[in-house]
């Protein structure tokens, strides 16, 4: 299983680098990002706006979802 909170074209991407290896594996994305910062140093430090409290999970196949940790945050 391959987790990401990347948004947006995750699953393409993945399949696409991966190959055949992406027949192999549960690809699960994560929206929206779990916070929301702002930088205030570049590079060092950031301020967090806000927590998100609900999120949506997508999973490739579909079928695996239950293959998703319970003990995550956004199962």
């Amino acid at each position: 299983m391959i987790l990401s909170f990347l948004q947006g074209g995750f699953d393409w991407i993945a399949r696409t680098r991966l190959g055949e290896v992406a027949k192999k594996v549960t690809l699960v994305s994560v929206s929206p990002m779990p916070f929301n910062c702002r930088i205030q140093t570049f590079g060092k430090a950031v301020n967090v706006q806000e927590f998100e409290e609900k999120y949506d999970v997508a999973c490739v196949p579909q079928k695996n979802i239950d293959l998703v940790p319970p003990f995550l945050p956004f199962r």
